[in-house]
């Protein structure tokens, strides 16, 4: 019996060590079938565009106690900060930096999201560090340097970023929109010349922005403005032109401008030429309103009413409507224009609680003219909303 004890115990062991081997194998399935959930689940929610439980998902699909290789600490690090975790995602890009066996591709990639976590951490200073010395690597000098203009366009540091521009010029001219910021750096140093009465420099910068970017509104706004200023009407019909072959849309920006290169009021003849050609090429609302004044003042009601619902059956415009209403109003009874007044009032209020501008680019809607959209931090795609009056808008000194 003894004997049978003997040879039964191999046979136990055997059948507890098969036993324990499948439960931790079941385990390990299980383990492995909740990370790929994890992984099917981040992905979807990626697709669908939800970022937040993309990434929540996604750092569910590792297990942030075991060692990583250099693919798991980047994506982890990049997760961690699209979820906010500043912190951890500057900790996993850091591990990166010790691990051994380290190519300097590699190298080149963790130190260029590390300066992204430092700039959206606000360490700018740390982030300047690592860009420049990441200039130096072959792999990643061309976002380096695209991310170290980003760096010195947040903090407002204008020179440094047009002398990382000029250096690297090579490496920017795939840039689309490049020489638009180039553009807004000089046009930025120019307002900075203006604000201390040095309208030369500043009129200096202006031009440069046009040399680079022939379109800068901005540009072409301000040496107009200087000019007038400086009673150099023709000078600045030359630059308020040049607006309205190169950027139709922003047409209406010029108009008030332009009212000061002729002398009076009450408008000129020469300035009606200048707006009808403009008209023709925009069909600006802001532009056809001033034609419609000028005809008043100089040939009468009559002849502006004809311009007006001329207008009226190409285009639809609240403002105009308006202005033909308070023509019309003049030849009504005290009753009849109280009633038409009313509905006026309405229209106006309509026009008054619109936004004057719209970013091309995310939507983001203003009362006030911003040369970079307040939202997505775009130069130049806030532009004039088309059904509204922003003639008589103060515009900004650059």
């Amino acid at each position: 019996m003894i004997e049978l004890l003997f040879l039964l115990l191999p046979v136990a062991a055997f059948y507890g060590w098969y036993m324990g081997y499948h439960a931790a194998l079941r385990n390990s399935e299980n383990r492995n079938s909740g990370k790929i959930r994890n992984l099917t689940r981040g992905l979807n929610f990626f697709f669908n565009h939800d970022r937040k439980k993309a990434a929540d998902e996604l750092i569910s699909f590792y297990d942030s106690q075991s060692n990583h290789s250099f693919e798991e600490n980047l994506a982890l690090g990049n997760l961690y900060r699209e979820r906010g975790e500043l912190e951890r995602a500057i900790n996993f890009h850091n591990n990166i930096m010790i691990m051994e066996g380290l190519s300097s591709d590699e190298r080149a990639c963790a130190l260029l999201e590390l300066a992204r976590d430092f700039i959206q951490s606000g360490l700018l200073d740390k982030a300047e560090e690592i860009l420049k010395e990441l200039i130096s690597y072959d792999a990643e000098k061309a976002r380096a340097c695209e991310l170290l203009v980003k760096l010195y366009d947040q903090e407002r540091e204008w020179n440094k970023a047009l002398d990382t521009i000029k250096c690297f010029r090579r490496i920017f001219r795939s840039s689309a929109n490049i020489a638009v910021k180039e553009a807004e750096f000089f046009c930025e140093l120019g307002n900075d010349a203006f604000s201390v009465k040095q309208e030369k420099e500043a009129l200096e910068y202006f031009r440069k922005a046009i040399r680079v970017n022939g379109t800068c509104v901005r540009a072409y706004l301000n040496i107009a403005k200087i000019n007038i200023e400086q009673n150099q009407f023709q000078e600045a019909l030359t630059a308020l032109n040049a607006i309205a072959e190169a950027e139709p849309r922003m047409i209406s920006l010029c108009v008030k401008p332009l009212s000061r290169c002729f002398p009076g009021d009450t408008g000129s003849q020469e300035e009606l030429l200048v707006l009808e050609k403009w008209l023709q090429c925009s069909g600006s609302e802001a532009v056809a309103l001033r034609i419609a004044t000028i005809l008043c003042n100089i040939r009468g009601v009559s002849d502006s009413e004809e311009f007006i619902i001329r207008y009226l059956k190409k285009n639809s415009s609240i403002r105009m409507f308006s202005l033909l209403m308070d023509f019309r109003l003049e030849s009504l009874d005290s009753q009849s224009q109280q009633k038409l007044q009313v509905f006026k009032s309405l229209i106006d209020a309509h026009q008054i609680n619109s936004s004057r501008f719209v970013c091309r680019h995310c939507g983001f809607k203003s009362q006030m003219l911003f040369w970079k959209c307040p939202s997505c931090h775009k130069w130049e795609t806030m532009q004039p909303n088309a059904s509204v009056d922003v003639s008589q808008e103060t515009l900004p000194p650059a």
